[in-house]
């Protein structure tokens, strides 16, 4: 529960503020590193004031878990995290009177958690998998929640196409002649499917030659650090474009309509 700023379920009440906090629940680092970076990407193109603080980094909005210190908040974790606080039990019947889809009932219970440490917004990234629900489930749990909330915190949703991998190749650009030839020897081996301008294409079994994950991996030599300059230096239009297929466009498109206005001074609003 919260008294004030203090928060008190996760094993002692720690004192913080989170104003300036975006709360990331995803899967594992990589989903949360991804999340906040294509994220960072549209703040930074939006909005004049976080662009003149790129040497400040302390002073940028923080991205991690329901605490400061947490890089993220897993999904496994957020139904015992409920557990410990005095929030109502989320029924079947919460979502407007009609079943909740697949994952619908653990993403309300996110966002009100959420809400407990006052962040500036919280951030839901879930894979699609095979699990076509999970997008009406977090939408579900969305208008549950903002219809409810006295109060509702700002809540995005992103919806990589079965991998965040598959965020990454549309954001991947040749930068030297070793990843250009692998990108063309994986196109031909690929036959039909281009990596990097459809990657939602990329189907098969983990360690599969279609799979996005392998593809990432070769294309990256995997190299963790390899990552960043798929939003960094990339431009908004060609992540759109080629982002399109695969959840990426339409996690850009959320983090602008709902994210940017929250940091958009009032001298710069249109």
């Amino acid at each position: 529960m919260r008294t004030g700023s203090r928060i008190c379920w996760l094993g002692g009440c720690v004192a913080e503020d989170l104003s300036n906090h975006i709360v990331v629940i995803c899967e594992n680092t990589g989903d949360a590193v991804v999340a906040r970076g294509f994220g960072q990407r549209v703040l930074m193109e939006h909005i004049e004031w976080l662009r003149d603080l790129r040497d400040t980094p302390e002073a940028l909005p923080t991205w991690g878990g329901l605490t400061a210190v947490m890089t993220f908040t897993g999904w496994g974790s957020v139904g015992r995290l409920y557990k410990n606080t005095d929030l109502p039990v989320v029924r079947n019947k919460d979502m407007d009177g009609k079943p909740p889809e697949p994952d619908a009932i653990t993403a309300l219970k996110a966002f009100r958690l959420a809400e407990q440490v006052a962040p500036l917004a919280v951030v839901l990234l879930r894979d699609v998998d095979s699990e076509d629900g999970r997008r009406d489930g977090l939408a579900q749990a969305r208008a549950e929640y903002e219809q409810t909330s006295h109060a509702p915190i700002t809540c995005v949703i992103g919806l990589p196409s079965r991998y965040q991998e598959a965020w990454l190749l549309a954001g991947f650009k040749p930068r030297n002649s070793r990843e250009e030839k692998v990108l063309a020897d994986m196109c031909r081996d690929l036959e039909s499917v281009h990596p990097t301008r459809e990657p939602e294409r990329l189907r098969d079994g983990e360690g599969e030659l279609r799979h996005a994950k392998t593809v990432w991996q070769r294309l990256s030599n995997k190299d963790e650090a390899r990552a960043e300059a798929c939003w960094s230096d990339i431009p908004l239009e060609h992540l759109h474009e080629h982002g399109a297929g695969c959840g990426l466009s339409a996690y850009l498109e959320e983090i602008r309509v709902r994210l940017v206005p929250l940091l958009t001074l009032p001298s710069q609003s249109v």
